[in-house]
């Protein structure tokens, strides 16, 4: 592993604990935090899917980059046939884990890179990752790894953050610029651009913003033991 590969691996292993915090931040008293599936809406989903996916009973799900296990969990309490998550943080897995017992589902969790999954070829249905990509040096290795885990009908399903997002100040949450404002961008240390949010989805598909986090730079994915 890269000495750029270990820092980022290791600021999620640091950063786990604070990150499921945030995550977790708005779960009501009793309940187990949100675990939304992460495709669609659904009562939408027979209309959405169409032809290309098989009956979700029948589906094989994989997240690259599950981090805490919360869409991968997602999917198996939807009924898929098989759920499993990759991430290179072993403290991200550890909280996945733990989420998938409470949950009692039935949920593989692996450790692995984006850019190197530990998967069988042509396995999945549907390969999914949650604002994982933009996070990624070798963008066009992590998606040839998708397509390998693929089916040859498989989709590959992923989201990244809106560059609007990094307009609003973080303690008033109001817009302080302009999207088409051309100047300078301040960079942290890690590469991301300073003051980025953190969206956290809320419910089935719909982000809810928490406070704003500096995000580790990484080369890979996220992680389980």
């Amino acid at each position: 592993m890269s000495d750029a590969r270990k820092e980022n691996r290791d600021l999620w292993d640091s950063w786990s604990d604070e990150f499921q915090a945030l995550w977790n931040a708005d779960t009501s008293d009793g309940r187990l935090p949100p675990v939304p599936f992460p495709l669609t809406e659904h009562g939408s989903l027979d209309c959405w899917r169409g032809d290309l996916l098989p009956p979700v009973e029948e589906t094989s799900f994989a997240e690259l980059g599950c981090g805490g296990g919360q869409a991968t969990i997602g999917a198996a309490r939807e009924g898929v046939d098989a759920a499993v998550g990759v991430d290179f943080s072993t403290g991200q897995l550890r909280h996945a884990a733990r989420l998938r017992d409470f949950y009692d589902v039935d949920a593989a969790f692996v450790q692995g890179d984006v850019t190197e999954v530990p998967l069988t070829d042509g396995t999945f249905d549907v390969a999914f990752s949650g604002w994982v990509y933009f996070m990624v040096d070798d963008l066009a290795t992590a998606l040839g790894e998708a397509r390998r885990v693929l089916r040859d009908e498989g989709v590959l399903v992923f989201d990244v953050p809106h560059p609007f997002y990094e307009l609003f100040d973080p303690e008033t949450h109001e817009l302080v610029r302009s999207y088409h404002d051309s100047g300078p961008r301040e960079r942290d240390r890690r590469g991301l651009r300073r003051g980025h949010d953190l969206l956290r989805p809320h419910g089935r598909g719909t982000p809810q913003r928490t406070r704003r986090r500096r995000i580790p730079r990484r080369a890979d994915s996220r992680a389980r033991e």
